[in-house]
C-alpha cells in the first residue's frame, strides 16, 4: 500500500501520548515514482536545514504515482497529536514548492525571489519550511487539539439467519394434465455448511385436478412430503436464489367418473418424485416473497387405465410451482 510507511510511523508514534513539541518529528515524504515532479535535491536540502535546527525528521519513501496522490498521502498521514507536521516537496518549473500539513490545516511554501535556481532555490525553500515549524512550536507547543468527533454507535452485528419458513399456493403441471389443481405449500429452509441448505416441506391439496378422457372424468388430488439439498451462489443479501435436488413422497388420491360401459373407482397409489428445485427469495429485513420451482419425474410413472388398456399417463415430468411468503430466522 502507497500509505504503508507513513501510517505505521505515525501509528507508533501516537502511542507515546503528547509528547514535548520539540520531540514530535517532521515527517518529510519522499516520492520516488514521480518522474519529472521530483524534487530530490529540494527534499535533502529541507531534510538537512530542519535537522541543523534541531528538529527530529523521519524520513518516509511514498510510492504515489501522482502528485494528487502524493498530497493525498501527507494529508492521511498529519496527525496533530503526535506530529509537528508533515512536509512533501516538489518541482515546479525551474523551482519548487513545499507542501505542508500542520495542527491548523495546509500551506504551500514557495520562493518568490526573481531567478532563483537550482541550490539557491532548494536552500530558500528549505529556510521557509525551517521558519514555518518555528512558528508553529511558539504559537501550538503541544499541537492544536482536534476537535472531538462524534461517531454513531455501530448497529449490532445482525446474527446470521439460519434459515426461513415459508407457506405458500402453488399447482402441479403434468403431460396430458387436465385443470391445473390448488395445492398449500409449507416449507422450510435450514442452512448447513455455506453455501449448502436443506429444504423441507410438503403440500396437500385443495382444489383436484380434473382430466377428461375417453373412459370418463378423473379427478387426482396429491399430497408430498420431501426434501431437497439446495445451493446458494451467494447474491445480494436483498435477494436469494438458490438451486438443488431431492426426492419426495407423492400421495394421490383418484376418484373416476365413467362413461358409457365404464364404471368410475377410487382409489389411491404412491410414487416417488426425484426432482431439480430453484427458489427465489426477495427479502425485506426478516421478510421475503418466495417463488419455489420443482420439476421432476415419478416413479414410477402414474398411469391411468381403463379396461386394461391405458388412457392416459403423468407424471413425465412433473412440475409444481408455488409463490408465498416467508420469515427468516
Amino acid at each position: 500500500m502507497k500509505c504503508a510507511a507513513p501510517a505505521v510511523l505515525v501509528a507508533g508514534l501516537m502511542l507515546s501520548g503528547v509528547a514535548r513539541a520539540e520531540e514530535r518529528p517532521v515527517i518529510v515524504l519522499e516520492p520516488d515514482d514521480l518522474g519529472t515532479e521530483q524534487w530530490p535535491e529540494g527534499t535533502r536540502a529541507v531534510i538537512a536545514e530542519l535537522s541543523a535546527n534541531g528538529f527530529r525528521v523521519v524520513e518516509a519513501q511514498s510510492h504515489a504515482p501522482t502528485a494528487g496522490a502524493l498530497l493525498a498521502e501527507v494529508a492521511h498521514t498529519a496527525s496533530p497529536a503526535s506530529v509537528l507536521g508533515v512536509v512533501a516537496v516538489l518541482r515546479e518549473g525551474d523551482t519548487g514548492a513545499a507542501y505542508v500539513w500542520t495542527a491548523r490545516g495546509e500551506r504551500v511554501l514557495r520562493d518568490d525571489t526573481p531567478g532563483a535556481r537550482g541550490a539557491v532555490a532548494e536552500g530558500a525553500i528549505a529556510l521557509r519550511v525551517v521558519e514555518f515549524f518555528r512558528n508553529e512550536q511558539l504559537e501550538f507547543p503541544l499541537g492544536e487539539p482536534s476537535p472531538p468527533r462524534r461517531v454513531a454507535p455501530a448497529p449490532p452485528p445482525s446474527s446470521p439467519s439460519r434459515g426461513m419458513l415459508w407457506l405458500g399456493a402453488g399447482t402441479a403441471l403434468s403431460w396430458n394434465s387436465g385443470t391445473p389443481p390448488l395445492d398449500v405449500h409449507l416449507g422450510a429452509t435450514l442452512a448447513l455448511v455455506s453455501p449448502f441448505s436443506v429444504d423441507l416441506g410438503g403440500s396437500v391439496g385443495l382444489l383436484p385436478e380434473r382430466i377428461e378422457s375417453s373412459a370418463g372424468r378423473l379427478s387426482l388430488r396429491a399430497q408430498q412430503f420431501g426434501g431437497r439439498v439446495m445451493f446458494d451462489p451467494g447474491l445480494p443479501s436483498s435477494v436469494g436464489l438458490a438451486v438443488g435436488l431431492g426426492a419426495s413422497s407423492l400421495w394421490l388420491q383418484e376418484r373416476a367418473t365413467g362413461r358409457a360401459d365404464f364404471q368410475g373407482k377410487y382409489d389411491t397409489t404412491q410414487v416417488m418424485l426425484l426432482a431439480a428445485r430453484a427458489r427465489l427469495a426477495l427479502r425485506q429485513s426478516r421478510l421475503a416473497a418466495v417463488l419455489v420451482l420443482d420439476s421432476g419425474v415419478t416413479f414410477p410413472a402414474i398411469s391411468v387405465r381403463a379396461d386394461q388398456r391405458e388412457v392416459t399417463r403423468l407424471g413425465r415430468p412433473w412440475t409444481t410451482v408455488t409463490l408465498g411468503g416467508g420469515w427468516a430466522f
